[in-house]
Parts: C-alpha cells; structure tokens; sequence
C-alpha cells in the first residue's frame, strides 16, 4: 500500500476560472483514508448483496421516543439526490442486485464523507439522503463544513466510485446537491410501531431540497443564506443560479441561489492508487 504524507496539497485544481481555497481536510493522508474506506466498502459489497433474504414481513423497527426535537440557531442542511433513479432498470432479480451493488458503494462512500465533515444523516430516501451540519461555533463553519462536503462527494463519486463501478461493468451515478442554512428544529416524527423517521423543520430545509431544481442534471447548488457565510475565494466559485419561489418577508424580493461551479482534482501521478482502480 503507497504511503501518503501528511502535507496539504497547496493548488486546488478546477474545471473554472475561480479557484476556492481548499476544503480543510484537503490532505494526503485524507485522500488516502478515502481509498482505504472505499476498499473496505467494496470488498464487502458483494456479502451484502448476496445476503439479501426473501421475507414476507417487514423487519423490526426500534421502538424509539416520537414527537421530540432540537432546536438549532443555525445549522446547515444538506440534501443528494440521484438523477434519473426512476429510470434506473430494476425490475428482475439481477437488476435490482446490480442496483443493490450501486447503492452499496454509492451511498456508504457519500455517508463517509459528510462523517467526515461532522456531518449527521438523518434521513435515507433510497435515492437520496438528507444530512444537517452542526458542529462548529459560528454559522460560517457550519455552511463551509457543508459545502466542503458536497464537493468532496463529487470528487470521490469521480474518481473513486465510478471507477470501480465502470469495472464491474455498472453504469456511474449522477446526483444533484441541495444545501441551505439557518434555523431549524431536528425530530423524529410519526408514531410508535408505525412509520416515523427524522425531519427537518424549517424554511432553510424546505429551500435546500427545492433548490436542486436548479441543477436538475447534477451540480451543487446553495442558498444565499449559505453563500452569504462562504469566505470571498469560495464565493468567486459561484455563479447565479436562478430565484425560488420564497419570498424576503421585508423587502419582497425572491430569495436567490447559486451554483457551485468547480470539482476538486489531484495530479494521480501523485496518488496513482485513486486513477488505477481497487484490485
């Protein structure tokens, strides 16, 4: 296994003219977690996959406390959403395994990453996830937690999900990022033995999951109130992406969005590991 120094890679590769700082855990030792995690992943994908039993109930849920939540002065809420999964081939049996296979590697790597940046899942639709960033004294860090992490999703969804998707013969994902921040309330709703999961409440999380709209086709796209906490260097790899249908209560003026117009690259001479695929 190639060993990786802990030095920080000082130039930030883009696909546009701006060119942000880099995200904070932006390091060799990183990126080589990021491989070692995926290896992980990937060799236990296909025990997984084949311990997929028939049932003919559901399982067992816990039997946890409803009705509860926190309430956060400022908190950024992230959602991903996989386009075009409606028109995902999964029908027979062998193509919902190969879209077990998929899911497995996509969404344990995109999970990852957002525990990486302090981030907590809270919600799993199947096709796509819902994760709140907390952790950090001042919104700012907060939005910059979240934003690094959608970035670094795409990075690893390029460079290390795809490959090894492409080498078992699957086609890569596609997906979109939604992020918004300010106030908002964490709880789990619904009853006891029934359905209920976690949600967030709040106009910040009703913005970050409409605002994909704007990147229909896959993207990063965020809330003024995000864009607003970003440093200058971030914000200069932005560009306007359009109004939402909220509306400033003081002022009356369409609250506005912005697309994150840049994907993180390294030079793979420098980490062969990640261009030469898992096996």
């Amino acid at each position: 296994m190639t060993t990786l120094g802990t030095n920080l890679y000082g130039t930030l590769l883009t696909t546009g003219l701006a060119t942000p700082e880099c995200p904070s855990k932006w390091t060799h030792t990183y990126l080589q977690k990021i491989k070692d995690r995926f290896e992980t992943i990937a060799d236990r994908n296909e025990d997984r996959v084949g311990g997929v039993m028939r049932a003919r109930t559901m399982p067992d849920v816990d039997d946890l406390r409803i009705g509860s939540g926190t309430y956060f002065d400022q908190l950024s809420v992230l959602f991903l959403d996989i386009c075009g999964f409606s028109c995902w081939s999964n029908w027979w049996q062998q193509e919902q395994a190969n879209v077990l296979r998929v899911m497995n590697l996509f969404m344990a790597s995109m999970l990852g990453v957002i525990r990486d940046f302090s981030g907590t899942c809270e919600k799993n639709t199947g096709d796509g996830l819902m994760a709140y960033f907390s952790e950090g004294p001042t919104p700012e860090e907060k939005a910059r937690a979240a934003v690094e992490a959608a970035a670094v999703m795409f990075y690893v969804n390029d460079h290390v999900v795809t490959p090894e998707l492409q080498r078992l013969g699957l086609s890569p994902v596609n997906f979109r990022v939604g992020i918004d921040t300010g106030p908002a309330t964490i709880a789990r709703v619904g009853v006891h033995s029934d359905a209920n999961q976690f949600v967030a409440i709040g106009t910040i999380a009703n913005v970050a999951c409409k605002i994909m709209r704007h990147v229909e086709h896959g993207g990063i796209c965020i809330g003024e109130h995000t864009f607003s906490k970003l440093s200058p260097s971030w914000q200069k790899a932005c560009s306007p992406a359009g109004n939402t249908a909220f509306i400033y209560t003081q002022g009356g003026r369409p609250y506005p969005t912005w697309r994150v117009d840049h994907r993180l690259s390294t030079p793979f001479a420098w980490l062969p590991v990640l261009s030469g695929g898992f096996r």
